[in-house]
């Protein structure tokens, strides 16, 4: 099917999702959201997790690749690159791609693991806005959030009461780059959740430039990664060198970390295990978290598995409080209805209502076209499997979980 704008063609993956997000098969409609998502977050109030606006922002780019809004710049705060950018500009800062069904990393087993041992480093998935902070021989000198294409905020005055303004260490180094996330504790957030909605919104907003110095005194920047000036690499071995460091030079980070091999007979209990190792401590940690961030501890490893758009294959998060492995479910059709589109009809089976195992209930199941119905035999009375995937919505599948074509 077109957009009905040139010659491009959309996947029937895709217009299942446009379909399963609410849109029907409205474009427009999806681009009027992803717009309101942006005013929202630029305003200081995101409505949603980075995660959700990953999932409209990338449909609308494959969708409709020639929308403005692909190229706003919706925060409002970047700026061009200067010369203390210059790591920024070699190591940029990447978004990280979140996995919500182990079967997704298929890809990393395959062409980065490969058939060998390696050992990565887990530590907490933190819900707040990425930082970064450069020092130039050892002074404090500049700071800026993550922009969407270059730097964003600068929030120089922030990070300076937040980190050592000095770095005896760094002394003779001409730039030193220390990322992280800026975070509001639950405890802080105790003292403004009757005028702030979420600990998130709550960084959104103190990070403003009108922020009072009592406000930024709420903040919290957990440091995760450092990066010096080096003709080749980073300047450090392995991402364990690195947070090693900014602990030991009194910089705070991240609450979770551990270090474990991996190969391919191991890779997916190793993965399990992590995951359940969080979960266990997350009701413990002072901060919004969801998950565990695993990355290649070899810094030369990781680099040298490149990108993959924006994302480095490196790294990865994996959700906590996703059921990994797919639960299948079973109900029985009670009717069969049609979806009018602009130039097609789609069948959608009405089934008996099934409540999944995050509390959803269920109560439609689409169907494709009536090629799968005839080849399923699904009619009323007939016996219907499918998955239930959260922001994904629902698959048709076979009483194994396979799903159908």
């Amino acid at each position: 099917m077109s957009n009905g704008e040139g010659n491009i063609v959309f996947s029937r993956d895709d217009l299942e999702l446009l379909n399963r997000l609410g849109f029907g098969d409205d474009v427009s409609k999806l681009e009027k959201y992803v717009e309101s998502l942006q005013d929202y977050a630029s305003s200081g109030e995101p409505i949603v997790s980075d995660d959700i606006y990953d999932t409209h922002i990338k449909l609308l780019s494959r969708l409709k690749p020639d929308s403005e809004l692909l190229n706003r710049n919706w925060e409002g705060f970047e700026d061009d690159l200067d010369n203390r950018d210059i790591l920024l500009d070699k190591f940029g800062m990447r978004s990280i791609r979140t996995i919500k069904d182990l079967g997704e990393l298929n890809y990393f087993v395959r062409d980065v693991l490969k058939s060998n041992e390696l050992r990565v480093v887990a530590t907490t998935k933190l819900n707040g806005h990425a930082v970064r902070a450069v020092y130039e021989y050892g002074n404090l000198v500049s700071g800026s959030t993550r922009g969407r294409y270059k730097k964003g905020r600068d929030i120089t005055r922030h990070l300076k009461k937040l980190l050592p303004n000095y770095v005896s260490d760094w002394s003779s180094e001409q730039y030193v780059e220390v990322r992280g996330e800026l975070l509001v504790s639950y405890k802080n957030f105790e003292k403004v959740k009757h005028i702030l909605k979420t600990p998130l919104s709550s960084v959104t907003s103190f990070i403003k430039e009108s922020a009072s110095d009592q406000e930024i005194g709420l903040l919290d920047i957990l440091c995760y990664k450092v990066l010096k000036l080096r003709e080749f690499g980073n300047g450090y071995d392995s991402l364990s060198d690195e947070i090693n460091e900014l602990g030991r030079l009194g910089f705070k980070t991240p609450p979770y970390k551990v270090r474990t091999t991996i190969n391919p007979a191991n890779f997916y209990s190793e993965m399990e295990k992590l995951v359940n190792a969080f979960s266990s401590k997350k009701s413990s940690l002072d901060y919004d978290t969801d998950g565990v961030v695993v990355s290649l501890d070899d810094n030369n490893m990781f680099y040298s598995a490149g990108l993959d758009g924006n994302t480095f294959l490196g790294n990865f998060a994996l959700k906590v409080g996703t059921e990994y492995g797919t639960k299948v479910y079973q109900s029985v059709i009670d009717d069969i209805q049609w979806v009018h589109g602009k130039t097609y009809i789609t069948p959608k089976a009405v089934i008996e209502p099934t409540k999944t195992a995050n509390g959803a209930v269920v109560s439609v199941v689409p169907l494709y076209n009536i090629g799968m119905m005839e080849k399923l035999r699904l009619i009323p009375g007939a016996t219907i499997y499918f998955t239930f995937g959260g922001e994904t919505g629902v698959s048709l599948c076979d009483s194994l979980g396979n799903k159908v074509n």
